[in-house]
């Protein structure tokens, strides 16, 4: 079962941009995913479209898609086994300390990094306070 104020919390937290790069896309796969599904001209479709297509939406619209969607996973197992899946990936996206790893044209987001073929230096730098902006960890990993 979907929770709708969990559901609501995460889609707030997409749409202010939280998990970085990978959050942005999860946001932006939620319209074309909902109508895939729920088809074109559902009021669900309608109500990700309309909150996907502005620059901030706002706290009533999250909330009543929230529900929207959480009521349309209760009642249609096909939407569900697809809305499932989609918001554990966002909530982990959203999880603290959750680590990121850029490359040239690519960010990666995930709780583990695996550092194999690295060139260069691998960094943890925290977030929140100015103590923290500072590296806490600095690996240099290089082959050559």
């Amino acid at each position: 079962m979907i929770d709708a104020d969990v559901l609501e919390q995460v889609l707030a937290a997409l749409a202010r941009g939280g998990g970085g790069q990978a959050g942005q896309r999860a946001w932006m796969t939620l319209p074309s995913m909902t109508a895939r599904i729920c088809g074109r001209f559902s009021k669900e479709a309608r109500a990700v479209a309309a909150a996907c297509a502005g620059d901030k939406p706002d706290p009533a619209g999250l909330s009543g898609m929230a529900a929207l969607l959480a009521e349309r996973a209760r009642t249609d197992p096909r939407f569900a086994s697809i809305l499932v899946p989609w918001l554990a990936a966002a909530r982990i996206l959203l999880a603290p300390g959750t680590a990121s790893c850029t490359r040239p044209a690519r960010t990666v987001t995930a709780r583990v990094i695996q550092a194999g073929g690295s060139r260069g230096g691998i960094g943890f730098t925290g977030t929140g306070s100015p103590a923290m902006s500072k590296p806490l960890i600095t690996i240099a990993a290089g082959r050559g």
